[in-house]
């Protein structure tokens, strides 16, 4: 029981910074910078 409860919580972890970095590619196309490149 506790083994799925933690690979139930990585999951939702995993969502959340999918989330997250999808949300950090709008925000940085939303105002052109390239925020992975070193000008």
């Amino acid at each position: 029981m506790q083994l799925l409860e933690i690979r139930n919580n990585e999951s939702k972890v995993l969502i959340a910074i999918y989330e997250y970095y999808d949300f950090l590619k709008l925000y940085y196309y939303r105002y052109n910078t390239q925020p992975f490149e070193v000008a």
